[in-house]
């Protein structure tokens, strides 16, 4: 079952819980203690999460685009993505893209290289 959730996360299609447990055909309630026991998150926060990491690995170093045409579809706009990456991350999305991250853009390209994603969360684990 840990698999199917990880598969179902994953897969990018699904941006709702009510759709998350609709595809593994179980009720929310069933889906949030499975998820809370094996992973520690409400399935809301394994969505967000997921929301994130797509969106972190859309823009990458691709800085000579506007941010909204990267942005995950989850998102309702701009300010959404902006408010969300300052939680994950304790800054604005301006501020990590103009620090020095060369070691993150190298382990990037070689957890790419290896795994098939720069972040991890975007794959099946093998």
């Amino acid at each position: 079952m840990i698999e199917r959730v990880e598969q179902a996360l994953v897969s990018g299609n699904i941006d709702t819980v009510q759709d998350f447990a609709h595809e593994l055909a179980m009720t929310e309630r069933t889906l949030a203690r499975l998820c809370q026991r094996a992973f520690g998150f409400s399935p809301k926060q394994l969505l967000r999460r997921q929301r994130f990491l797509r969106t972190l690995a859309q823009i990458g170093d691709r800085l000579d685009q506007p941010l909204a045409t990267l942005l995950d579809g989850g998102y309702y706009d701009q300010s959404h993505f902006i408010r969300e990456f300052r939680a994950y991350m304790g800054m604005t999305p301006l501020a990590y893209f103009n620090s020095p991250r060369q070691m993150m853009r190298r382990a990037g390209a070689e957890r790419l290289r290896t795994a098939g994603a720069r972040v991890q969360g975007l794959h099946q684990q093998g």
